[in-house]
């Protein structure tokens, strides 16, 4: 019968190693994503939504620092500079929902009043987009700006089959800005300049899907019509 060896005692055993030890530094230091949400909390565009929509998060849900506040009289997407919202001033034009595109996914529906085949459409792409906007706040902790940039291509597509004209612009900065490229000074980036930009593109992001999920929600829980 084999003889079972005792532990060691307590006193010999190796220390237990500080768990902060085993994270990289960049990841210990990577800055947090808001959610959805909070970004929306702080918005201007607030003053024309639903009030319930307007309530201030809860201690727990608030961002650790207040993001600084757009100019007055001016869209959150045309926010001063350094602030923490990607100016978006050439996409003025741009629509929010392209209804020349969007109408082409309507003129697929058998009953113009269930709308079964663009509603199902619709409402997969809020659940791809849920999906994908998770991935990329695990992708901006990494600091992995190679998969964002995937990422914002994967949305890109999607986003312009619907008409969702700012969204598919703002996922094609985030590709370029990815590759580390600005594209409107048609240069490099180095990584800590593309992720300053990056975080600002991620939250813009987030806040002009908010507001076409809105528009999308009441064209068809309201029975609307272009």
């Amino acid at each position: 019968m084999p003889i079972l060896t005792p532990p060691p005692p307590l006193s010999d055993r190796s220390p237990l190693k500080d768990v902060k030890d085993d994270i990289p530094a960049a990841k210990r230091s990577a800055p947090e994503l808001s959610t959805v949400t909070e970004i929306r909390a702080e918005s201007p565009k607030l003053k024309d939504k639903p009030a319930e929509l307007a309530k201030k998060p809860s201690p727990a849900d608030e961002p650790k620092t207040k993001l600084p506040t757009p100019e007055p009289e001016r869209e959150v997407y045309k926010a001063v500079e350094g602030s923490e919202f990607y100016k978006l001033e050439e996409c003025d034009h741009l629509e929010q929902v392209f209804e020349e595109t969007f109408g082409q996914i309507l003129e697929l529906d058998d009953d113009p009043e269930e709308r079964e085949f663009s509603k199902d459409m619709v409402y997969d792409y809020f659940d791809q987009v849920k999906v994908t906007f998770k991935e990329m706040d695990t992708y901006f902790a990494n600091q992995d700006l190679l998969q964002l940039s995937s990422r914002g291509h994967f949305l890109k597509g999607s986003s312009a089959a619907l008409g969702l004209d700012r969204v598919q612009r703002l996922c094609e900065k985030i590709q370029h800005c990815g590759a580390c490229r600005d594209e409107k000074l048609d240069k490099d980036m180095t990584q800590g300049e593309a992720m300053d930009v990056m975080r600002k593109l991620l939250r813009t992001l987030k806040l002009e899907y908010a507001d076409a999920e809105d528009w999308l929600k009441d064209f068809f829980e309201n029975h609307r019509s272009l």
